[in-house]
């Protein structure tokens, strides 16, 4: 079992806003810390081990919107990041 499996569900409030940070969550073989906002979610950054990663269209119910510039920084075993339609941001 890995670190990440191991740690724990957090949950905080910033700038009136509640995020749920779930630390392992299961999408379409990848996971991601992300928060849901408005009923759309942002994935804030990814903590799998795939090479190849498909971007969930959905992920805890909510349709994957955005995708924060730093998600995939400083993963240097990433070979490749599919994106699917409806995602409107990296940012």
């Amino acid at each position: 079992m890995s670190e990440l499996d191991n740690r724990f569900v957090q949950t905080y409030q910033q700038q009136k806003i509640n995020y749920f940070m779930l630390l392992r969550q299961e999408a379409e073989d990848t996971a991601y810390i992300w928060k849901a906002e408005n009923n759309e979610a942002t994935l804030i950054y990814y903590i799998g081990d795939k090479q190849n990663i498909r971007v969930p269209r959905k992920i805890g119910g909510y349709p994957v919107k955005y995708i924060e510039a730093t998600c995939y920084n400083e993963l240097d075993f990433i070979q490749s990041v599919t994106i699917p339609e409806g995602v409107l941001t990296i940012d």
